[in-house]
């Protein structure tokens, strides 16, 4: 069965919210060290907000993505199921 980008893009930000749900729930269950630290650490990407005054305009640009390990590797997961099934 063919698979349309639009069904690959709904699942890779169903995995991503689901993956990081999972992460943020399960961190405290979790004993510390370097498993954890792998799984659950947040790593932010993204730009800073920045403002441009135009002295009638005021626009304020900025993204982040905060990604953990577990959520890579449910959307990892999720995309090998996706194309071998």
């Amino acid at each position: 069965m063919r698979r349309g980008v639009g069904m690959v893009i709904l699942m890779f930000v169903v995995a991503a919210i689901i993956g990081s749900g999972l992460a943020y729930m399960m961190a405290n269950i979790f004993p510390t060290g370097p498993v954890h630290t792998l799984l659950f650490q947040v790593f932010s990407i993204g730009v800073p907000t920045f403002t441009v005054n135009l002295g009638f305009l005021t626009i304020t640009f900025g993204i982040s993505l905060a990604i953990t390990g577990l959520t890579v590797l449910l959307i990892i997961l999720v995309l090998v199921l996706l194309f071998r099934f």
